[in-house]
């Protein structure tokens, strides 16, 4: 499902992607060979799974931000930066610091280091098991994930456009996931809407929206505005919003919509993990937000789902358990926090993460 868009037509964003994501014609030229201390083998992105693999490679599906799925075939006992290396020279990005490879686990994302070996994030006994790592269609059994790893709160230092769409992307599902009716003003949901229609689409043409499915609201907006006000209601009069961006250049769209999204109390480039207050609570109470500016602990309430612990509160009463990966804030280009993957059990919210 290219860039999210079920449209089919052309767009500035389809654009963008296929001319920097374009698999190679011969599988030599697409490989990317690992140099992980003593061993040295192919990783490589496929055009399919239908290649037949020599023994000890199998095949992993990697999903992009912009809704691609990348095939890549991997030796078993290359590590994770290989994988991670091959997919950012692939899709032509210039700031890989930006991104890391995640796993899926409850819902959450979690991020792999690239110092692992891959096999060692991999279901037991998967690279020991024979044939290519494919179910009976075809697919790979093991999913990673290409997300932004390290936030920014100046948008406009990625100056790669292959970063920058990945980034615009991954604030896009942001904004759908963490706004909600007590965070935001609708109107907010409309103007976001608004820029990033114009990132993907420039100019609203109403010859070519006319008598087409013009986008899918459920990309764009929150559920709850969806649910609110209905998907024909939304495909009816979001393009005036979308005409206020007339003669907007998409890439200049995609910076103010990531911008937008970075500012305030309604900010989404943040990473959100749910934490336990304590060992016997049995469900999570406590938010755990890593952004640009640090580290901040909500307690989630009715009125306020993003309601800061009282800092008191939390160093001296909250003990947070819960597992954090390896995640990464960048405030004026200077690394501010980086967590560990375990179980955190310190009292004391400042002591969670160091900073370095």
């Amino acid at each position: 499902m290219p860039f999210e868009c079920p449209t089919g037509g052309s767009s500035p964003l389809a654009g963008l992607v296929a001319s920097k994501s374009r698999c190679s014609t011969s599988m030599a030229t697409a490989r990317r060979f690992c140099a992980s201390g003593p061993f040295a083998g192919p990783v490589f992105v496929s055009r399919s799974t239908n290649y037949l693999l020599t023994s000890g490679m199998k095949y992993v599906d990697v999903q992009l931000l912009t809704g691609q799925h990348l095939y890549v075939a991997v030796d078993v006992r290359c590590k994770v930066a290989d994988i991670f290396d091959c997919v950012c020279a692939h899709i032509g990005t210039q700031m890989p610091r930006l991104f890391g490879l995640c796993v899926r686990i409850e819902n959450e994302y979690r991020f792999l280091e690239l110092s692992q070996k891959f096999s060692k994030c991999t279901p037991k006994n998967w690279s020991k098991s024979g044939g290519s790592g494919t179910d009976m269609l075809g697919q790979p059994s093991v999913i990673l994930y290409l997300r932004v790893h390290t936030y920014v709160d100046a948008v406009r230092i990625i100056s790669c456009p292959i970063a920058l769409l990945h980034y615009y992307m991954q604030l896009r599902e942001n904004l759908r996931v963490y706004w909600s009716p007590e965070w935001v003003r609708e109107e907010q949901c409309y103007e976001a809407t608004a820029l990033a229609l114009q990132a993907d689409f420039g100019d609203y043409n109403e010859n070519t929206a006319a008598g087409t499915v013009y986008f899918s609201p459920e990309l764009y907006f929150p559920s709850w505005v969806v649910e609110y006000r209905g998907v024909h209601f939304l495909r009816r009069h979001t393009p005036t919003v979308h005409q206020d961006c007339q003669g907007m250049d998409p890439q200049e769209a995609r910076y103010r919509f990531c911008e937008e999204l970075s500012t305030g109390l309604s900010a989404v480039n943040v990473h959100l993990y749910r934490l336990k207050r304590t060992k016997s609570e049995q469900f999570d109470s406590i938010l755990l937000g890593i952004g640009p500016t640090g580290i901040d602990v909500f307690e989630p309430k009715q009125d306020n789902p993003r309601a800061l612990l009282d800092g008191k509160i939390a160093q001296k009463q909250c003990s947070i358990y819960g597992v954090i990966d390896g995640t990464t804030a960048i405030s004026n280009g200077e690394t501010l926090i980086q967590s560990s993957d375990g179980k955190i059990t310190t009292n004391g919210c400042d002591k969670i993460f160091p900073y370095v």
